[in-house]
């Protein structure tokens, strides 16, 4: 865990949250940061990063992250109860903090979902796919891994 003081009394900590959230337990919060949010399981979120900020009279929690998948961050994405700021490429090059001729490389060798996705914002819907997200979703269990 990374741990910071600052003179006026407030802490920061950088937290993993690994597979199950464990790590994060019993922690609270009247800021939450997820960084890469999308990558992060629906379920810590809602059982274990969510409740950080339950005893907090305010409460500030921020969602960044690329589009991954359709679980907590797409759904935050999606209503109208967050304030959203979206940035792609273009902002990235208007501001300088990316050149042209590097978004052109990426177009030339990455596939247009992975392009959209990486540098547009875009959550890309399931109909290019065989099987829809719903139903990959409703195979997949969480499981501890057991080391003999």
């Amino acid at each position: 865990m990374e741990r910071i003081e600052l003179f006026n009394g407030s802490i920061l900590k950088a937290l993993p949250t690994g597979a199950f959230g464990i790590s994060i337990r019993g922690h609270s919060a009247d800021l939450i940061i997820e960084e890469e949010s999308g990558h992060i399981k629906s379920t810590i979120v809602h059982e274990v990063i969510g409740p950080m900020g339950a005893a907090q009279s305010y409460l500030k929690y921020i969602k960044i992250g690329t589009p991954f998948s359709r679980g907590h961050f797409y759904d935050a994405m999606m209503s109208n109860r967050y304030k959203i700021h979206k940035y792609t490429w273009k902002e990235g090059v208007r501001n300088g903090l990316m050149k042209q001729e590097f978004i052109d490389e990426q177009m030339d060798q990455l596939t247009h979902m992975q392009f959209q996705t990486e540098y547009c914002a875009e959550f890309i819907s399931d109909v290019d796919s065989y099987f829809s997200y719903d139903l990959i979703q409703s195979c997949i269990e969480e499981y501890p891994l057991i080391v003999l």
